[in-house]
């Protein structure tokens, strides 16, 4: 995906071909619907975890490692 076309709130992988979609909780507040939404998008697309982050963000992972070594 050129750069130009890159949606505000991607970021590109290490692998430089992959982006990461990180929607923002503001203050940590979700609504109902936005937490469905998500769970529909990360069935869609086939990721298995979502982890709230540090930053209070949603993050959508394919692959994690549970045993802290990453």
């Amino acid at each position: 995906m050129p750069e130009q076309n890159i949606p505000r709130g991607a970021f590109i992988q290490r692998d430089k071909k992959t982006y990461a979609i990180v929607p923002r909780t503001p203050a940590g507040m979700v609504t109902p619907e936005f937490l469905e939404t998500v769970a529909l998008v990360a069935k869609k697309y086939q990721i298995p975890i979502i982890k709230i982050t540090s930053g209070q963000r949603l993050a959508c992972c394919r692959s994690v490692s549970l045993s802290g070594n990453e």
